[in-house]
């Protein structure tokens, strides 16, 4: 069935997805003020890039920090605005008039928690850079931090495409 043909629904937000969407404005909060903080006790230059060692092997100005914080909002921003077309996704399986309902709310709670773990996973990676910028030792946390990301990221979809088939 194509996209068109697709029933459009507008589906009340659920409690959880209030909740979620709260915690990742909180954790866009938080990787703002992670990003002021590291503004403020960073020297100018900073390291920017780290080696498979873990030892810094590039430096740069401390704008680079900016990435991060400029990220999580415009992925918080774009993921918002696809979150009210379900209609429009890819799914596992056909949408028909019965299903959708169910696919389309399992769909935008998966939209929900993709948002926060980003934000808040990124939030740590932040950190991650500025602690090893601040002490001058390898960039071991900062592999981790990005390791854990794509490792829940993986989970919740796998978690979701369960959810989604047992829907049918």
């Amino acid at each position: 069935m194509k996209n068109r043909s697709r029933p459009v629904l507008h589906l009340p937000r659920t409690p959880l997805e209030t909740l979620l969407e709260g915690l990742t404005v909180l954790g866009l909060i938080a990787v703002i003020a992670v990003t002021a903080w590291g503004w403020l006790i960073l020297p100018a230059i900073i390291p920017t890039h780290y080696g498979f060692s873990g030892a810094p092997n590039a430096y740069g100005g401390k704008g680079s920090l900016l990435t991060i914080p400029i990220l999580s909002v415009c992925l918080t921003v774009l993921l918002a605005v696809l979150s009210r077309f379900p209609h429009r996704y890819n799914y596992p399986c056909q949408i028909t008039e019965e299903n959708a309902p169910r696919q389309y709310a399992l769909a935008l709670l998966l939209m929900c928690w993709i948002m926060l773990e980003i934000v808040w996973t990124l939030c740590g990676l932040q950190w991650a850079i500025i602690q090893a910028a601040q002490s001058h030792v390898g960039g071991n946390a900062i592999l981790l931090a990005a390791m854990a990301m794509v490792v829940v990221l993986m989970v919740t979809i796998i978690l979701y495409l369960r959810a989604a088939a047992r829907a049918r």
